[in-house]
């Protein structure tokens, strides 16, 4: 059967936030996936310099979408020069900034953040896997059980060294699509009447095209990463020619 599939990701998605990393070749994805689920409530733990968190964010801002976001981590306190792109104050202007109803920077020990979430109360969780504290299958099925049905769970780091024994735990309790790639992402969508459906999500966890969809959004990240280019250097031209 032959699908036609337009994300919104190539239609409206530039980044208000970008940090060079590794996250840059999911965040297509991860944007999409945010679209498609528009939760209600969502935790970014390990959250570091914000990049996903900010681009789930944006995700329900494009979309008209209603919905609060909590991001976890031991942001370092700020005061350098120049700031670190952790820097915890930085990460909150960004989110004053642009995001003032809907993100909320918390600066805790990530492993700590499950005690604000009852189970079956979270619409999304990211956790950082290649984080070596937060690697741990036991947090990560915590995690999952915050999760309501339909809820997504998206380990970022997911093919690290720190992340191989959770992710080889967790692959029997839960059904785990995982993209290999600038660390990997893997993705468990939680059981019950309410799981999403849509285009994205059909492919993913309905047809089995996950393999296809992941080199897809190579294709979406490397387009993406172009037009960015493309702006600066227009830019860039339009500012000398205006000096």
């Amino acid at each position: 059967m032959a699908h036609w599939y337009l994300p919104p990701s190539l239609r409206r998605f530039a980044p208000r936030r970008i940090q060079a990393g590794p996250w840059m070749r999911h965040l297509a994805l991860e944007y999409d996936l945010v679209t498609e689920l528009a939760p209600q409530l969502f935790a970014d733990v390990g959250a570091g310099n914000g990049v996903s968190f900010y681009a789930y964010c944006q995700a329900l801002d494009d979309a008209g979408a209603e919905g609060i976001g909590y991001a976890f981590d031991n942001f370092p306190a700020s005061g350098a020069e120049p700031p670190p792109p952790n820097d915890l104050e930085e990460v909150r202007a960004h989110g004053r900034q642009h995001h003032p109803a809907r993100a909320y920077v918390v600066a805790e020990d990530p492993r700590g953040s499950i005690r604000h979430f009852d189970p079956e109360t979270a619409d999304l969780v990211r956790v950082d896997l290649s984080r070596n504290e937060l690697a741990s299958a036991e947090l990560v099925l915590a995690w999952a059980a915050r999760l309501r049905p339909g809820g997504l769970l998206v380990l970022a780091g997911a093919t690290t060294a720190a992340a191989a024994g959770a992710i080889e735990a967790l692959r029997r309790p839960l059904e785990l699509l995982v993209f290999e790639g600038a660390q990997g992402i893997a993705l468990h969508r939680s059981p019950g009447a309410a799981a999403t459906r849509g285009p994205l999500s059909d492919l993913l966890f309905s047809e089995g095209r996950a393999a296809q969809v992941d080199e897809f959004y190579a294709h979406v990240h490397a387009h993406l990463s172009l037009c960015r280019r493309v702006a600066k250097l227009g830019e860039l031209v339009r500012g000398r020619a205006g000096a």
